[in-house]
């Protein structure tokens, strides 16, 4: 091929070329231009239609384009709500239409039977309403809701026929929680009562138990919703509340099981009307405070608690109480005779013993090992009920002897036998110390204070027999009693004189 051949064929490609992007450029413009018409055109089409019947239509521009301030759009012609035609009325004069004629349509009532009784309510306390914002909603938006072809349809459809939207109740379910807490449950709910045990001359007398009723609230709330909603006219509701019955932690018949003696003991805290002290008044007082209890089973109790706190304004005196080794005067003294005879009364019925202290010292009205000292904010006797059913304390007092008596219902067996035994390990004497002392008159003494107590080193075991075979022996605790020595002053001085005869 020549060069000016070759240049040739160059320059009809290159006008090709030119061509072809003069063509895609009018190609472009053109479209651009009917883009432009279309856009022209279509703003002319969604300005004004006609419908077939020549009937005039108004689109909106814009998709889902309900105007801003409704309260001045009219609802399209051919919208019924319910029993209202609201064509072209406002917002407002749609509401008032329909408020006024529903009404009368929720004065209805609401009647709940629980137990043997019935509440009866409006159902405007529930907050029943028609749902009348949502459909006058609705009605408004109708023409004006998703792109042109449907706002076209919408409106076309409405202007050749009608459309009918339907009201439905609502029901505030807050409100009709807040109705069943406080007229149903707050009313009526009451708990149970346990059987009262009490022992008047000797007999034992049982207040009848009370089975308690409570609502289930949330059930009661949910069948109120559904019976309303799957009603089928504007009648009243009835609904059976949900109730549950609470039983009494004990019955009556749990109760009168009450009537064998599980275990009981003495122990003398007055010789005689002239031994009567503070002290005795305070083992009566104490006495009586524990009187009369009723534990159930499984639970514990400080006899501390029971005491109550040993105070003059809850009658206690100051009497002699052991502390530290050293006997001293104290409001509430002798409270622990009370706690040591219920002790020993609570072991012969075989119940639990949580927590025991011994005294510091070694008391006169029991054998070692078998004391229970109480001493506020350090000591302490707590025991629990392990028998299936109740127990009763009865404690007495009759001027000299303090008792406790541990009624219940007798499950072990009659041929078993208990017995604790009070064993001595070791026990150190005390003495007196001599002090000489020459203020007074040599031959005399005096004493200075203190009391004779021996060491004692003890333990306690409980023994068990069946057909009086002893079948087991255990030790229960041991313990450590301090000694006391009483000083004594011995008179070293000038011999008193005599008057001669």
């Amino acid at each position: 091929m020549t060069d000016q051949k070759r240049r040739a064929g160059s320059r009809s490609t290159g006008q090709k070329k030119k061509r072809k992007k003069k063509k895609n450029r009018f190609a472009g413009a053109g479209v651009i231009l009917l883009l432009l018409l279309a856009a022209g055109l279509t703003g002319l089409w969604i300005s004004r239609g006609k419908t077939a019947a020549g009937d005039t239509v108004v689109f909106s521009e814009h998709k889902d384009n309900v105007p801003a301030d409704r309260s001045s759009r009219k609802i399209t012609e051919g919208i019924t709500i319910g029993d209202v035609d609201v064509s072209g009325m406002l917002s407002a004069e749609a509401k008032a239409a329909l408020d006024e004629d529903y009404s009368g349509e929720h004065q209805g009532k609401v009647t709940v039977h629980w137990a043997d009784q019935s509440i009866t309510a409006g159902l405007e306390r529930l907050g029943v309403t028609w749902g009348v914002e949502d459909a006058v909603e609705k009605a408004v938006s109708l023409g004006y809701q998703g792109g042109i072809i449907r706002q076209y349809k919408d409106q076309t459809d409405l202007r050749i026929g009608t459309l009918h939207i339907d009201l439905s109740w609502h029901l505030d379910r807050k409100a009709v929680s807040e109705f069943v807490e406080s007229d149903i449950a707050w009313e009526h709910d009451f708990d149970s009562v346990s059987a009262k045990l009490s022992r008047v001359d000797g007999v034992f007398q049982v207040e009848e138990d009370t089975v308690g009723r409570v609502t289930d609230q949330a059930a009661t709330v949910e069948a109120i919703c559904r019976a309303f909603y799957e009603r089928t006219d504007t009648s009243d509701i009835e609904v059976n509340a949900v109730v549950n019955e609470v039983p009494p932690m004990y019955s009556a018949e749990d109760m009168r099981q009450v009537k064998d003696v599980l275990g009981s003991m003495s122990t003398t805290y007055c010789e005689d009307d002239d031994s009567r002290t503070e002290r005795a008044v305070n083992v009566e007082v104490g006495t009586a405070y524990i009187d009369k209890t009723v534990l159930w089973p499984g639970r514990s109790v400080s006899v501390s608690d029971l005491l109550r706190e040993r105070t003059e304004e809850n009658g206690y005196k100051t009497g002699a109480m052991m502390n530290q080794g050293q006997v001293e005067d104290s409001v509430g003294g002798g409270v622990c005779q009370v706690s040591t005879t219920l002790y020993n009364a609570l072991l012969e019925a075989e119940l639990q013993i949580d927590v025991r202290y011994p005294h510091s010292m070694e008391v006169s009205y029991v054998k070692p090992s078998k004391d229970a000292a109480i001493a506020t904010g350090s000591k302490d006797l707590v025991f629990t009920n392990n028998k299936e059913y109740p127990i009763y304390i009865e404690g007495t007092t009759n001027g000299y002897e303090v008792s406790f008596t541990i009624y219940g219902k007798e499950d072990r067996p009659s041929n078993r036998k208990v017995e604790y035994i009070s064993v001595e390990d070791k026990r150190i004497p005390s003495y007196a110390i001599e002090v000489p002392d020459a203020s007074i008159p040599s031959g005399t003494y005096r004493s200075g204070g203190g009391s004779n107590h021996d060491e004692v080193y003890s333990h306690l075991e409980k023994v068990v027999y069946e057909n009086g075979q002893e079948v087991s022996r255990e030790t229960l605790h041991s313990d450590h009693y301090a000694a006391s020595n009483e000083t004594v002053y011995v008179g070293t001085g000038a011999a008193a004189p005599t008057d001669g005869t």
